[in-house]
């Protein structure tokens, strides 16, 4: 039981930290777009738009969503 808790939580925290390197592998994962990142934004989070999940989890995408 531990174990497949541990593993979920590593599974989870991967994919959130891990910058997406697409628009179209974002929706291949089924996120929603949120929002573009402008400006110095940009050098801070280290992407251009943000994307979430169906359970509220942001991710962040290497591309601008048109």
């Amino acid at each position: 039981m531990m174990r497949k808790m541990l593993r979920f939580i590593l599974v989870c925290f991967y994919h959130r930290f891990i910058v997406i390197e697409g628009c179209d592998k974002a929706e291949k994962r089924g996120l929603v777009f949120e929002s573009n990142v402008h400006g110095d934004a940009i050098n801070m989070w280290n992407c251009r738009s943000f994307w979430r999940d169906e359970y509220g989890f942001r991710y962040r995408c290497s591309e601008l969503h048109k």
